[in-house]
């Protein structure tokens, strides 16, 4: 009988990668750069000075390891409590057909769109892009998204056929990247 290669469960792949850091502890000898503070719009930041790399004792880990993962769940329960809630609101969405409605009736929607001329002559699936690039150039504006919005461009996709993948990431990118360089108004 011939061994069937699976991938393993993401834990265990975590758990190994733990494991290959703790290992390299004894290898890799431990070093340091030092820092100082700057004031950025602000704001006080600890910056690494230039050239100031130095060995320090290294500090081999053992039985540390098995306490890298309440460790780390402790250190960034916000983001894990942020993604469970995140995860939840989606599933609701999900569960009650909001999102599948959603879409039907913009569908609805631009299909009674089609009936003005000036409409026509733009033409809906370039009326639909604008609106959707200005959303996630405000979205990128107003809540610093994107890189997350490169994900998107597959609805993008879905209204030009004919476009290929790079012209539709350069176009998500580009859009995003002009309209986050604006100056803040506050």
């Amino acid at each position: 009988m011939r061994f069937k290669f699976s991938i393993p469960h993401n834990l265990v792949i975590v758990f190994s990668i733990i494991i290959i850091a703790a290992v390299l502890t004894w290898i890799i000898p431990g070093g340091k750069y030092d820092r100082h503070s700057v004031s950025v719009n602000g704001v006080e930041r600890s910056v690494i000075v230039n050239n100031s790399f130095h060995y320090v004792e290294s500090q081999p880990q053992t039985w540390q390891i098995f306490s890298a993962f309440y460790k780390g769940f402790i250190n960034m329960s916000h983001i894990i409590v942020f993604i469970l809630m995140i995860g939840g609101a989606f599933w609701i969405m999900n569960e009650t057909k909001a999102i599948d409605v959603g879409i039907f009736s913009f569908l609805g929607f631009t299909q009674r769109m089609e009936r003005y001329r000036m409409v026509k002559w733009f033409g809906v699936n370039n009326i639909i892009i604008t609106f959707i690039m200005i959303l996630f150039s405000l979205f990128g504006a107003i809540f610093g998204m994107a890189e997350e919005t490169i994900a998107f461009a597959v609805i993008l996709y879905l209204f030009q056929y004919q476009w290929d993948t790079i012209r539709l990431l350069e176009y998500v990118y580009v859009i995003l990247q002009l309209i986050s360089d604006l100056p803040a108004q506050y």
